[in-house]
Formats: C-alpha cells, structure tokens, sequence
C-alpha cells in the first residue's frame, strides 16, 4: 500500500476511533459528568433523549468514516464535511459550553487540543487526496 494512503486510512482511523470514544459520554451520563466535571448529580429525560440522538448521529458519523477509509480518495469529501460543519460545529459547542460555566475550562482543554490536532490533519488529508486524486492515481489507490 503506498504511503499517502496510508496517511489517508491513519485519518480516517483517528475519526473512527475518535468517534467511538466520543459516543460513550453521550450513552453514559456518568461519564459525561466525570469527563467534564459537571456537578450536576441527576440527568433529567431530556437531557437523556437529546444526548441519545447525538449518540446516534456520532456512531453514524463513526460508520461514515469507517466507509470512507475504503476509498480514501475517492470519497475524500467526507475529510471535508468531517471538519466543515463537524468539527467546526463542535468546537464552537464546547466553547460556548466552556463559556457557560457549566464545565471548567481545564475540562476543555483535552478536547480543544484534539481538536487542534484533527482539523488541521483532516484539511491536509484532504489536500493529499485531492492532489493524488488529480494526478489520476485513484486505480492504485483501491489496493
């Protein structure tokens, strides 16, 4: 396997992983409020169905990727929606979360460093993709 896809399935691995990791919080509210310091002792119903649908959506996004790392070039415009509205959307989520003064900042921290890692990486992936893509080597990349 040449080394640029390689690169390319690493990203879409680091999403796939990142996103199952993400989910648990969001299924298991304990963990939410140990990840993030809440001091908020009892999830209310709603709370619980809202966080549920996210859940949902991240495993789904997890499966997107995971589709997605067996044509990484190809199908390179889910690096892109990955970061734009995705990431970007979460990122402004936390910040207005950090914000809130529902969770301290510090709590923020590990993710907003994630953050800083994977959307630049996912932009460059992109970039490697659409420059192998344009160079006509997409047959190669199937192997």
């Amino acid at each position: 396997m040449n080394r640029r896809i390689r690169f390319l399935k690493v990203c879409y691995y680091l999403g796939v992983l990142a996103d199952l990791l993400a989910t648990v919080p969001l299924v298991f509210p304990q963990v939410a409020k140990t990840m993030f310091g809440l001091q908020q002792t009892v999830f209310v119903d709603d709370y619980l169905y809202l966080s549920r649908i996210a859940a949902s959506l991240m495993l789904g996004w997890t499966f997107l990727l995971l589709w997605g790392s067996f044509k990484p070039v190809e199908r390179k415009a889910i690096l892109l929606l990955t970061v734009c509205p995705v990431l970007l959307g979460l990122v402004i989520a936390s910040v207005h979360f950090g914000l809130s003064g529902t969770a301290e900042i510090r709590y923020l921290i590990p993710l907003w460093t994630f953050y800083a890692f994977i959307i630049p990486l996912y932009i460059v992936a992109y970039s490697v993709a659409s420059k192998y893509f344009s160079r006509g080597s997409v047959g190669a990349a199937e192997g």
